[in-house]
Parts: structure tokens; C-alpha cells; sequence
């Protein structure tokens, strides 16, 4: 199976499974979310390893246009599954606020800030 297929399939897997979860059994979601979250910065550094993993592959078969395309379609699920939680949504931008959030988040915006100036650079043909 191809790299591209196999991480396909790993996310539809993971996409069913969690609608299970949140379905039949939310407190099982809730308390492995509770998991997760107890130890941010162990899988900070998990999420860090999995993305340079899949980006190694994904960037050997697709264009960074591409990928910024799915980044687009994915970002506007995602949308569309927060503001199904408005008042959730406002407590956590208003938290985000009120934190360094430039200090807290450097990292993860360098990287974003890296992906869409090389994605205009290509467009653009810098």
C-alpha cells in the first residue's frame, strides 16, 4: 500500500472511531481526551514527531499548493464542527487572550507562518 493510502486509511479509521465514541460512549472520549490533555507537553512533542513523519511523505507526492488546498477544506470542517459550540468557541478565544499567547504558541506559528510564506512563494514563483 502506498505511504499516501496508509495514512488514508489511518485517519478515516480515526475519524469513525471517534463519531463511535462521541456516539455510544462520550464519557470513554472524555476521559481520554482528559489522558491527553494531562500530559500536553509529551504529546506536543508526539503531534511535533507525527507531523514531520507525515509531512516526509506527503510533500514527496503532493505540491505545498496542494496540501494548502486540503489545509483550506479541512480548516472549514473544522469550522463548521466549533460553531456548532458558540459560547465554548468565545471562552476559549477569550482565554487565548488574555495568555502570552505570542510566548505559548511561538513555535506553532513560526510553522504556520513557514507554510503559507512557502505556499505563496510557489504561487507566486518566488
Amino acid at each position: 500500500m502506498h505511504p499516501l493510502e496508509v495514512m488514508a486509511v489511518l485517519v478515516s479509521v480515526a475519524v469513525l472511531a471517534k463519531i463511535l465514541f462521541l456516539v455510544f460512549n462520550p464519557h470513554a472520549w472524555v476521559h481520554l481526551a482528559k489522558i491527553f490533555l494531562k500530559h500536553a507537553a509529551i504529546m506536543r512533542v508526539v503531534y511535533l514527531l507525527l507531523a514531520v513523519l507525515v509531512g516526509y511523505y506527503v510533500f514527496q507526492y503532493l505540491h505545498v499548493v496542494e496540501v494548502a488546498a486540503v489545509v483550506l477544506l479541512v480548516s472549514l470542517i473544522m469550522g463548521m464542527t466549533w460553531l456548532e459550540y458558540p459560547k465554548q468557541m468565545l471562552s476559549v478565544v477569550q482565554d487565548i487572550s488574555k495568555a502570552d499567547f505570542l510566548r505559548t504558541s511561538f513555535f506553532t506559528l513560526l510553522l504556520w507562518a513557514a507554510f503559507a510564506v512557502w505556499v505563496l512563494a510557489s504561487v507566486l514563483n518566488f
